[in-house]
């Protein structure tokens, strides 16, 4: 489009009728300046899916209307890969300028904000307003429609969601744990749950049971029934620490097992996690068998037996319980002890180390036998509770009124405190 330039216009590109007798020269319509005019009224009419008929004089009238009623100069639905979303309105943006107003519909969700790249101009920040008035990266959702605006820096939602408030620190539901029916030895199931992450960023939410493979040979993979192994394969008479985590880029969870109790290697394009639980192997290298009894409470399908000894003089040891290194649980024991007027005590390996014997006078706890009847036969036993250390280990302090004692510890199960 240009302004008249053509014989007889005016210094500032104006038409004139002329004046014959002041000798000025009538404005001649051009053919480049009339091309100009059509085509420019023309491409409304494309825009707005008109076919121009000879005749009709309101087409450009129907053609504009159609574009505001339909928004179809600036109403796009984003496409690339959450959280970097792309549009390619008509006609496309030369550059950006403030205040450009784009209506949007967002095809997948950014549940921690993302980018929007216009007319392949470069990405701009997705940004909304908090209740502050403070700029923050904006909540979208999968087939969120808004207003975004660009402020000369940011992509503004206009239309914003309210960020998530998010569950409380520490919150933990669901998630529990069982080895799987068909194949118990290499995969575990992991029910559906809700908890807030380890690091009180993002929550971690799995509304079905996902199985996860501990696997021999091969990488992680995600999805259901795949290898979770961080890193490396399955060995024998290891610990494996089970996690759910967040993926960034839509706020979906998966599993990793690692042999880390604290830091889990996470796979590439996620971030946020939930300690869950672990699982212990036995000496060929599959899953022991366990019950998840809620509540962090486990129970060994097949206790296990943790130490065995037998006429040896008051003392008192460290006894690494198996499959409990890491984080520290309270352990499950069954103590049997005997020997003539014996005592057992078993505590966590971080408490006062006391001596014991069965006297009222110096029992300083524990689980006493007979009072002392002269044979080192008798026996006693029961229930013993205790937390480990990150070494998995307890301490036991006996005592024997005859000088020797006997003793077998029996791990039953354990108590996650998550």
């Amino acid at each position: 489009m240009h302004r008249i330039d053509g014989p007889g216009a005016t210094v500032d590109n104006r038409f004139t009728d002329g004046d014959p007798v002041g000798g000025v020269q009538a404005t001649m319509v051009t053919d480049d300046w009339a091309n100009d005019v059509q085509e420019e009224l023309m491409s409304i009419l494309v825009a707005g899916g008109v076919a121009p008929v000879k005749g009709t004089q309101n087409q450009v009238l129907s053609a504009l209307t159609t574009l505001i009623r339909g928004q179809g100069f600036n109403s796009s639905t984003t496409a690339g890969t959450s959280p970097d979303f792309a549009i390619t309105p008509y006609p496309a943006i030369d550059a950006y300028a403030t205040p450009q107003r784009f209506s949007v519909k967002f095809h997948a969700a950014a549940p921690a904000g993302g980018t929007l790249d216009v007319s392949g101009k470069g990405p701009k920040n997705l940004k909304q307003y908090d209740s502050t008035g403070s700029k923050i990266a904006a909540v979208i959702v999968e087939d969120m429609i808004s207003d975004v605006e660009y402020d000369g820096t940011d992509m503004v939602v206009l239309d914003p969601l309210q960020a998530s408030q998010g569950m409380p620190f520490g919150y933990f539901s669901g998630f529990r744990l069982a080895n799987n029916a068909a194949t118990p030895n290499t995969t575990v199931d992991v029910g559906a749950g809700a908890a807030r992450s380890s690091d009180n960023t993002v929550d971690v939410v799995a509304t079905t049971t996902m199985r996860g493979v501990l696997q021999s040979t091969g990488a992680w993979a995600p999805g259901d029934n795949q290898n979770k192994l961080s890193s490396g394969s399955r060995a024998n008479n290891a610990t494996y620490f089970i996690y759910r985590i967040r993926k960034t880029s839509d706020g979906t969870s998966d599993l990793v097992f690692d042999p880390s109790a604290t830091t889990p290697s996470l796979p590439s394009g996620y971030s946020g996690f939930v300690y869950i639980g672990r699982i212990a192997t036995d000496a060929s290298g599959n899953i022991r068998a366990f019950k998840d009894r809620g509540n962090g409470r486990f129970d060994w399908v097949t206790p296990n037996v943790e130490a065995t000894v037998t006429g040896i003089a008051p003392t008192t040891a460290l006894i690494a319980i198996s499959g409990m290194s890491g984080v520290p649980v309270e352990v499950v024991l069954n103590v049997l002890q005997t020997g003539d007027g014996t005592n057992i005590k078993i505590t966590a390996a971080d408490v006062t180390d006391q001596a014991t014997s069965t006297g009222p006078g110096n029992y300083t706890g524990g689980i006493p036998g007979d009072a002392g009847g002269g044979s080192n036969a008798e026996s006693a036993g029961g229930f013993a509770f205790a937390f480990t250390d990150t070494a998995g280990q307890v301490r036991v302090r006996n005592y024997s009124a005859a000088g020797n004692i006997g003793y077998r510890i029996v791990a039953m199960g354990w108590k996650e405190y998550r």
